[in-house]
């Protein structure tokens, strides 16, 4: 009976706990979204008076009037705010839709502002070039905070994550697209990254001496022994050479397979998924 009783008791005390838990952190999440929303809201008003103080002395205007617009646009931001629901985005991950959304919501607000305050005030003090320097102020108050928190959160788990510096493995990048560029993002940055980019190949001399993320552009395809000779004469040699380009003709690839076992180097494609490289032994494999 007793055994029973202290089952039924377990039972309600992690239910009790259970819904407590998810309160609490519904709670969190509440009052981390008011903060969000708080905070553009602030940062909104000082754009507003920022953009007062350019296009002339904030103490030349009508304090009476001056109120009446601020108190417009409050109303007008509060609106915009919720209608966008920019405050539910997570500042970690900011993206271009992040930015997209910013410049969307900043716009709005500034031509939804300037419309009501031209309706409800026939005399107005505050110039027409006003709205302009205003949405440039709400995009430059609501984006900067984010990309700065975006930049520490990346930093300071960078150095959390890899408390020592891996030794990466120094690859010659063939390929100055998209992919290359994402394969620099994400596997040569950082302490934990497991490549180091030393130089990258284009197909065409106009691209030589340009950089993508910092990693110099050295050379061309077809004349990559040239590069090879160099990087080793400057104590940089590659150990590996890494394929990250579409569209490479035929000629090109079995010019590379060929030459590139004359410097104890080979030719890999890189795998997305697994994020793994594949030695490339013939152009059919390319």
């Amino acid at each position: 009976m007793n055994k029973h009783f202290a089952a039924g008791d377990r039972k309600i005390s992690k239910t009790v706990r259970s819904f407590f838990g998810r309160a609490f952190r519904r709670l969190q999440s509440v009052n981390r979204l008011y903060s969000v929303f708080v905070h553009d809201l602030i940062l909104a008003s000082v754009a507003f008076f920022l953009s007062i103080q350019i296009v002339a002395d904030i103490r030349e205007f009508d304090w009476s009037q001056l109120i009446q617009n601020f108190a417009v646009f409050v109303c007008v931001a509060v609106g915009v705010f919720l209608l966008t629901g920019l405050y539910r985005w997570m500042w970690r991950f900011v993206s271009r839709r992040d930015t997209v959304m910013v410049f969307i919501a900043s716009t709005i607000l500034a031509v939804g502002f300037a419309l009501l305050s031209s309706m409800m005030t026939q005399k107005t003090s505050i110039p027409m070039i006003f709205g302009l320097i205003l949405w440039f102020a709400l995009i430059a108050c609501l984006l900067l905070p984010r990309f700065l928190f975006s930049f520490v959160k990346e930093f300071i788990a960078d150095y959390r994550d890899s408390p020592k510096v891996v030794a990466k493995t120094p690859v010659l990048i063939l390929g100055i697209g998209e992919k290359a560029a994402r394969f620099i993002r994400e596997h040569c940055s950082g302490r934990s990254a497991e490549y180091q980019a030393i130089g990258m190949i284009a197909h065409h001399a106009d691209f030589i001496g340009r950089k993508v993320h910092g990693i110099s552009i050295l050379g061309i395809s077809s004349k990559i022994e040239d590069v090879l000779h160099a990087l080793k004469k400057d104590g940089a040699q590659a150990k590996k050479v890494l394929i990250l380009e579409d569209g490479l003709a035929e000629s090109d690839l079995n010019h590379l397979v060929s030459v590139l076992p004359k410097f104890s180097l080979a030719l890999y494609a890189f795998s997305w998924q697994p994020g793994k490289l594949t030695k490339i032994i013939s152009s059919k494999e390319g």
